[in-house]
């Protein structure tokens, strides 16, 4: 079964600020977990990029894995 902490799509949205495009580009590139950007946008001086984190890692359970082992059935 899938279970959601949230049915809005945008729950993980987040707003990742630099200085210069180069700059915005170096802090997403040290990003280690998936994400998805929804925009990149100038804000005066600088950019801001909003991602999202890539929820289906995190939301999806499947059987017969419990606690991070899987269940073999074997004594």
């Amino acid at each position: 079964m899938i279970e959601f902490s949230s049915l809005n799509p945008y729950d993980t949205l987040q707003a990742v600020y630099g200085d210069s495009p180069e700059d915005l580009i170096n802090q997403l590139r040290a990003i280690r977990t998936p994400i998805k950007i929804v925009a990149i946008v100038p804000l005066g001086t600088r950019h801001v990029a909003y991602i999202m984190g890539d929820i289906r890692t995190s939301t999806i359970r499947k059987k017969g894995i419990k606690n991070g082992s899987k269940d073999s059935g074997s004594a």
